[in-house]
């Protein structure tokens, strides 16, 4: 027995130094913390776990020499996925193909399959519209919308605002959504910059400054957690938009919710029984060419 333990620990430790963990004594034994990829456990030994070095080699450990950190990320990596996680995650690997259609017509029939209450397949339209306009930001701006609005995933909604943003940094609904979203997900820095950006594009924002409000107010409340520096920079903009832009204040015992800008920069009722569809409908074309008229206005 003695000889076995021996071996292991030997064995153990030549696997070590290839991998250059770091060692923390257990008892009789070592545990390695195990600095490499991890693949998969064995087929058919599932006490086994594979991992990839850094030349692409790979080296099999057993469990029972791994660190508690190694076996954890494992056992996470390795736990199946419930069905709503399976379809939550296939969402953005499908890879519709373009069928030659221009993205405004994906985009206009994305929308008649929102109002024919199907998101699904209205974002495979808007993945098609992306790609086959890679300079427009309509198609990730409603995709963000979707998630957002519709479903509340607002770390999917961040990434793609955050890419309508990037194709046109002068979409101040979509900057100031964004900002919106990043205070949803706690990305409070970020959703300040975003504020301030959105507000030099639409000084006459009202909603903007609404939406900074009740940040102060989520971070007074300690529904939000800032750092002393962001509440701080916050509360200088919040400030900066009633006396240099002179906003009206937000009433705090009103009944308020966070306020989204729709397709077209146009401020949405968060009571909105058809909020989502509200969001994503194109504005008039009298509204459309009086925007274009005046960069800054609603």
């Amino acid at each position: 027995m003695g000889t076995a333990k021996s071996t292991f620990l030997s064995w153990a430790i030549a696997i070590a130094v290839i991998l250059q963990p770091f060692a923390v004594a257990v008892g009789e034994f070592q545990q390695w913390d195990v600095a490499a990829k991890f693949v998969a456990l064995k087929p058919g030994q599932p006490d086994v776990a594979i991992f990839e070095l850094a030349d692409a080699s790979r080296v099999e450990v057993p469990l029972a020499a791994l660190s508690d950190a190694n076996r954890k990320t494992i056992e996470g990596l390795e736990k199946p996925q419930s069905a709503a996680e399976k379809a939550a995650s296939q969402d953005d690997r499908d890879e519709p193909e373009a069928d030659g259609s221009s993205a405004a017509e994906l985009v206009a029939h994305a929308i008649d399959l929102l109002k024919l209450g199907n998101p699904q397949l209205a974002k495979q339209e808007l993945q098609k519209a992306s790609k086959a306009d890679t300079a427009s930001s309509e198609a990730d701006f409603v995709t963000a919308i979707i998630y957002a609005v519709g479903a509340r995933n607002y770390e999917k909604a961040v990434d793609h605002f955050a890419e309508a943003v990037r194709r046109d940094p002068a979409n101040a609904a979509a900057v100031a959504n964004l900002a919106l979203c990043e205070l949803h997900t706690k990305q409070y820095s970020s959703a300040v910059g975003h504020f301030r950006r959105a507000l030099e594009l639409k000084p006459d924002g009202q909603a903007i400054a609404d939406n900074m409000a009740l940040a102060i107010q989520a971070a007074g409340s300690g529904r939000a957690r800032m750092t002393e520096r962001v509440l701080a920079d916050l509360n200088d903009l919040y400030r900066k938009s009633l006396v240099e832009l002179k906003l009206s204040r937000l009433d705090p015992g009103a009944s308020r919710a966070l306020v989204f800008h729709g397709l077209g920069g146009r401020p949405l009722d968060p009571q909105s029984p058809t909020l989502l569809l509200d969001a994503v409908q194109p504005p008039a074309p009298a509204a459309a060419a009086a925007s274009a008229q005046t960069p800054n206005g609603p």
